[in-house]
């Protein structure tokens, strides 16, 4: 949990300097989903990081909540392997719709 308290904030920190930047902002985004979804791979409780208010704006903190949700109805996998597998396909997901929900 403390990793993903510290991928939060550095996240902030990116978005803020890349606010108009989509790639950058969707790369950020991507790497708080995978932090999220290692998290959820990891044991964490979902409970834990839905209880979590690490942003002074609601919209981030409705994005770290949609993200857990999402990382939350997928399995969770035994093998190293398979959980490496399952963080990676969920932040090129999340870069994804990212993408999509951003073009013009």
């Amino acid at each position: 949990m403390r990793a993903f308290v510290l991928l939060a904030v550095l996240f902030v920190q990116s978005a803020q300097s890349h606010a108009n930047d989509l790639q950058s902002w969707c790369e950020s985004i991507s790497k708080l989903g995978a932090a999220i979804m290692s998290s959820r791979q990891s044991g964490v409780a979902m409970s834990e990081i839905m209880k979590q208010k690490f942003f002074e704006s609601q919209k981030l903190n409705n994005l770290i909540e949609a993200m857990t949700i999402n990382a939350f109805e997928e399995p969770r996998y035994h093998s190293e392997e398979m959980q490496k597998r399952s963080v990676e396909d969920f932040r090129n997901s999340v870069y994804l719709e990212c993408t999509k929900a951003n073009r013009q």
